[in-house]
């Protein structure tokens, strides 16, 4: 085989590009919005994503004593991959809550609705049109079925984008060994 120094800085430059773009230090793969009043759910629901292996960003949690948390609201909605609105009337009255849907759609990120004690009937008119997941009257082990495939949703997505990536990599670094030897002209 021949070795060709631009395929690997090639290479070199789609792993850059990668690591630029897809992995930010504090980029969650899901942003929970919720009330104040919903904590106690929303961190239920982050503990159980994190036995999944996702990164979660809750407010509560996730910003450090001292950080400018507006900043850092605005850069994890720009760059989580999911955004989960815990719909509760609280939520869906609250400015904040407002801001971050507004937020999330300017950003096009999938909304997930979960409503927990409303029903879709009560949601604001600019969120009726995405189906939501409801959980009111619904028994404990049906709560954790949809939860269940929720979370597996979301680690499809977070491990496909892995795979696609390394995959990627893998057929340039195949390339740069299985490229054919160049035409050696015969002299006369």
């Amino acid at each position: 085989s021949h070795y060709d120094p631009t395929k690997i800085e090639h290479l070199h430059l789609m792993l850059i590009v990668y690591l630029r773009n897809f992995r930010k230090p504090h980029m969650s793969d899901i942003f929970i919005s919720h009330s104040h009043h919903d904590s106690q759910i929303a961190t239920g629901l982050k503990k159980y994503c994190e036995k999944a292996k996702l990164s979660v960003f809750l407010d509560e949690h996730s910003i450090d004593p001292g950080e400018d948390w507006q900043c850092r609201l605005h850069q994890e909605l720009k760059e989580c991959d999911a955004f989960w609105l815990l719909a509760s009337k609280e939520a869906c009255e609250s400015r904040a809550v407002t801001r971050e849907i507004a937020i999330a759609e300017h950003n096009e990120k999938e909304i997930i609705i979960i409503l927990w004690n409303m029903s879709p009937e009560q949601l604001p008119s600019e969120l009726k049109h995405i189906q939501a997941l409801v959980l009111q009257n619904k028994t404990q082990a049906e709560i954790n079925q949809i939860f269940e495939n929720l979370i597996k949703k979301a680690v499809r997505r977070k491990f496909g984008q892995k795979i696609a990536f390394w995959s990627i990599i893998c057929l340039g670094i195949a390339g740069l060994f299985l490229s054919p030897e160049p035409a050696v002209e015969e002299k006369d």
